[in-house]
């Protein structure tokens, strides 16, 4: 899913990185402050809401995104040329803290199940081939939207929910010698996988998006669910446990989204945010 916090072609992500507190842990996760929206706070009142919830300065610009979602597409072939100029300017600047890099989705993929068996499409692999070996010289990681729930809502039937929602408490795929109980993992290692079977092993990747609609598609939509979905998700990031395919690696990721968004399309693309509008928690999450 594009996310407003980025924009097409030539984007730059802006990252929010703050502290959740929960009973057990602090946690550190990063969100996207979305902005498609005709009746959004203002920044003033934004930086009370931060404070409100106990939200510490962490505004950081870590990463330049060349395009958000437009591999495959028309532009696509437009990327790479343009993360090297980029750079280019980057290096010329002694910026180095900022990493030049791509957004994808699971669209780029094929052949996902088991994991081991994921591909590049055909589509996005002549393309994608040539920005991850750029990103493997620069050591930069490929941004990577990740969505469950779309993954469950497209088949309910044969996709358990707690698989969907790390709530699983056993391995419901076992791809070889790896077992997986959350499909969020399974999706990870299918692009390192992919990766690998283009010759390039040291690319990281960091999940730029994940998140749970609270509504827009009866029950599988629900405050609850959506709640369970970010809380898990932000402890299995900050676990810094990895996947099972890669246990050492650590895992950045980014909740979709700040806010509800009412200028996204109808339905569940509105109400994947923390907070209404009127800055009042959609649930509990702090």
């Amino acid at each position: 899913m594009a996310s407003t916090c980025i924009y097409p072609v030539l984007s730059i992500m802006v990252t929010i990185i703050f502290l959740i507190s929960t009973a057990e842990a602090a946690l550190n996760v990063g969100v996207c402050y979305g902005l498609k929206g005709s009746n959004l706070p203002s920044p003033p009142d934004v930086v009370s809401l931060f404070k409100k919830y106990g939200i510490g300065d962490g505004i950081t610009f870590p990463y330049i995104s060349v395009g958000n979602e437009a591999l495959p597409g028309e532009f696509a072939s437009s990327i790479p040329p343009a993360m090297q100029n980029l750079q280019n300017i980057l290096d010329a600047r002694n910026l180095g803290g900022i990493s030049v890099t791509t957004t994808v989705s699971t669209q780029v993929l094929a052949n996902t199940f088991p994991p081991s068996a994921t591909t590049f499409s055909a589509e996005a692999r002549e393309t994608l081939v040539k920005v991850i070996k750029f990103l493997s010289a620069q050591a930069n990681p490929l941004m990577f939207n990740v969505y469950p729930y779309y993954a469950y809502a497209a088949d309910p039937a044969n996709i358990r929910l707690d698989y969907a929602q790390f709530t699983s408490t056993e391995a419901v795929v076992v791809d070889g010698k790896l077992s997986y109980s959350n499909i969020f993992d399974a999706m990870l290692d299918g692009f390192f996988w992919a990766m690998e079977k283009e010759g390039v092993a040291d690319v990281s990747l960091t999940v730029s998006e994940s998140g749970w609609p609270s509504a827009g598609n009866g029950k599988l939509t629900t405050p609850e669910l959506a709640a369970t979905y970010n809380k898990n998700f932000a402890a299995h990031v900050s676990a810094l446990a990895g996947t099972p395919k890669r246990p050492q690696t650590y895992i950045k990721g980014y909740i979709f989204a700040m806010f509800n968004e009412n200028q996204k399309p109808d339905g569940v693309e509105q109400n994947f945010g923390l907070f209404q509008p009127s800055m009042e928690p959609v649930y509990p999450v702090f």
